[in-house]
């Protein structure tokens, strides 16, 4: 099986797959491997490694093998959305038996070269997989199944939870407009401020610099920030959170790995982990005849996760009935 430090030694060589394609041949040892897998990534490979290794765990529970039942191509687009087309092309070229999206941007690069290798969309937003998969979630229209980490249900959730964090104040949003996800949230968001009487302020990264979005919304009088994206890099988490810390603002993440990794405060959103862990298991059927229509995609459970240390450290009080509704306290 390979470790991570293979895993993470073939970044630099995926990023440049389809200029030297015919060097590659090397990377799909062990030649015993019956199955090509094709994995369309939007990052780079050091900040995909956990996410993989969760994947590689939801295999080995699926009695399926990295080397013994298929054999892996990944191609990281290191963040530039420029790259997508492309390299989902080389890896329908290379016919790939399988082919795994790691968000709905990678996942809609794959629909448009392939309308008929089976296709997983890995984590997307409930509006992105409207469009890719179909309207009934339960029965994928075409060669395209997934699972969802972000409901219509979630902007309501953090906005509620910021509110109580920060009452009478104006809440600010993170988020790079543009996509079906982002577009989205902002409108369901905006749906469950008016009643609350709660007044919203965006806030749009420049250049991928979160933290000096973020410190931006807090010059402007916000009392809370949301940083919705599930899918957002992790270098880009840590930004938030170093910012977070120094403006000693509540963000609410919509990502649990930056409460539970990077040191932020409170997350409400899809385990990202366990999404992959459950695309393994897709993937699984799929080897085994399965069609993409006959996988119903699945529909993330918002998880709460507070990191109760950090509120400490920042000074901010976490109500005990935020408490009691979380998943996990750190």
């Amino acid at each position: 099986m390979p470790t991570r430090r293979s895993f993470l030694a073939a970044t630099a060589a995926s990023l440049i797959v389809p200029r030297f394609a015919h060097g590659q041949a090397r990377l799909q040892v062990p030649v015993s491997a019956r199955t090509l897998i094709g994995v369309l990534w939007t990052q780079g490979g050091e900040a995909s490694a956990p996410l993989w290794d969760a994947f590689t765990a939801g295999a080995n529970a699926a009695d399926i093998s990295n080397g013994r039942d298929f054999t892996v191509q990944h191609a990281w687009c290191d963040n530039d959305d420029t790259k997508l087309l492309q390299y989902a092309k080389y890896l329908v070229e290379r016919e790939a038996a399988v082919l795994l999206a790691q968000g709905g941007a990678s996942a809609a690069a794959l629909a448009q070269a392939s309308r008929t290798l089976p296709i997983i969309a890995m984590t997307v937003s409930e509006a992105a997989a409207a469009e890719l998969i179909g309207p009934d979630l339960a029965h994928p229209k075409a060669n395209v199944t997934g699972l969802t980490l972000t409901t219509s249900q979630m902007a309501a959730g953090q906005i509620d939870i910021a509110a109580t964090l920060a009452p009478g104040k104006r809440i600010g949003i993170l988020s790079e407009l543009g996509s079906a996800a982002d577009d989205d949230f902002l409108r369901n968001a905006m749906t469950a401020a008016t009643p609350m009487g709660v007044e919203l302020l965006g806030g749009q990264p420049t250049g991928g610099d979160y933290g000096r979005a973020l410190t931006g919304l807090v010059a402007q009088g916000v009392g809370a920030i949301l940083v919705p994206a599930p899918e957002l890099a992790e270098e880009q988490r840590k930004q938030v959170v170093a910012a977070a810390k120094a403006a000693k603002v509540p963000v609410v993440f919509g990502n649990r790995l930056a409460v539970q990794k990077d040191g932020g405060l409170i997350s409400l959103g899809g385990d990202q982990l366990s999404n992959y862990r459950r695309a393994a298991a897709m993937m699984a059927a799929v080897l085994r005849g399965a069609k993409p229509g006959d996988i119903p995609a699945e529909v993330a459970k918002p998880t709460l996760v507070v990191n109760t240390r950090v509120a400490r450290e920042q000074g901010i009080t976490v109500p005990a009935a935020i408490l009691a509704r979380a998943e996990a306290v750190e």
